[in-house]
């Protein structure tokens, strides 16, 4: 009989980038403070979301990066990521 493994509590969380962590390209009063705390959470999983089409993820990456929130570009995901998953994983 396999034994199941037991794993630490984790929590995810999707934030959205565009009005809640930045505000016309400025940073929300709580948003570094926040992802400084993320960023130092290990149980805590975080991704950025966004349905600004018309920007790339890195442009969304420097948005955040200048207003002093340090992220990884991977957990950015915009549409054209999401679309670009989809697709490979349909192996279209």
């Amino acid at each position: 009989m396999e034994i199941m493994k037991v794993t630490p509590y984790r929590l995810g969380i999707l934030l959205d980038i565009h009005g809640v962590l930045l505000l016309n390209k400025t940073a929300q009063p709580f948003a570094v403070e926040f992802i400084k705390y993320l960023n130092n959470t290990p149980h805590i999983d975080y991704r950025l979301v966004t349905n600004m089409a018309w920007k790339s993820r890195k442009d969304h990456y420097y948005d955040l990066k200048e207003n002093s929130m340090e992220v990884d570009i991977e957990k950015i995901f915009t549409p054209a990521t999401v679309a670009n998953y989809i697709l490979k994983k349909i192996n279209v």
